[in-house]
């Protein structure tokens, strides 16, 4: 039969299945870069999120996309650049238990060493993800 569910229950059925796409999908890569207490925390934080962090942090990652297809021929080390650049900072704190720069860093560089994320950001034209990681070189002063 059918089940009747209210908002929440929605919200929290939501959130399962994002969490078990991204564990079919990347969760054993994960685990190996990352530690399973790691991801395992990153999961409890978004299953603890409101709704309106979690439509927060949707928009958000709309405007990283925005802004980068606006920018992404320009100069990395520009003004815009580095508001980019705390948007994405500001996206991956929702997610991550903890904030760490180091991390920020390597997960933006896997961006253009991994063809899932080169092609999703690239979406927005041919080298944006390059773009994307040199401004977060700058940004982080790595």
């Amino acid at each position: 039969g059918e089940i009747t569910m209210n908002n929440t229950e929605k919200f929290i059925g939501l959130k399962e299945e994002i969490i078990t796409e991204n564990e079919d999908k990347y969760g054993t890569e994960l685990r190996e870069k990352y530690s399973t207490e790691t991801i395992e925390k990153s999961y409890q934080k978004m299953r603890k999120m409101s709704t309106w962090e979690f439509q927060e942090a949707e928009r958000l990652n709309e405007a990283i996309l925005s802004k980068l297809a606006l920018i992404y021929t320009s100069n990395p080390t520009s003004k815009e650049a580095m508001e980019l650049c705390k948007l994405h900072q500001t996206w991956i704190q929702f997610y991550w238990p903890v904030y760490n720069e180091e991390a920020h860093y390597q997960l933006v560089k896997m961006y253009t060493e991994d063809d899932r994320f080169t092609t999703y950001y690239d979406k927005v034209g041919t080298g944006a993800t390059l773009f994307l990681f040199q401004a977060m070189k700058h940004y982080l002063k790595v």
